[in-house]
């Protein structure tokens, strides 16, 4: 069944490779709010005390920075595990795996007009 659109948060570690669903946002919220659902995240599960702390003090604080692709792309941040956030145009939901289908900037030559590029997803969920 077709969900429509959305924003994928998920997990993926490297090298093992184990990828996890984390959450999915509405398509109505904006790139900076997105922006700061993943740092919190990743603040919540992976800071030290001293660093939640400071970043709850002082929210300009960061301790992890989100990558943040200039052409609407996947956003990132950490270092194994990373977490990332995708603009997905379609999200499709079929027994314990959703599919998520995507445009991402497959050629940047020009830096103006790049050209864009249908990707898709799949993500174990469930267990």
């Amino acid at each position: 069944m077709n969900h429509g659109a959305g924003w994928i948060i998920f997990e993926e570690s490297y090298p093992d490779g184990i990828r996890r669903l984390l959450s999915i946002l509405p398509a109505r919220r904006n790139p900076k709010e997105v922006t700061r659902f993943l740092q919190q995240s990743y603040v919540d599960r992976f800071a030290t005390i001293d660093e939640k702390l400071h970043f709850k003090k002082n929210p300009k604080f960061r301790p992890f920075s989100v990558l943040v692709d200039i052409h609407g792309g996947p956003m990132s941040i950490g270092h194994g595990p990373f977490y990332f956030a995708i603009y997905a145009r379609k999200i499709v939901c079929e027994g314990n795996c959703l599919t998520f289908y995507y445009k991402i900037a497959a050629n940047r030559d020009d830096p103006l007009n790049p050209v864009f590029e249908e990707r898709a997803q799949s993500l174990p969920i469930g267990a």
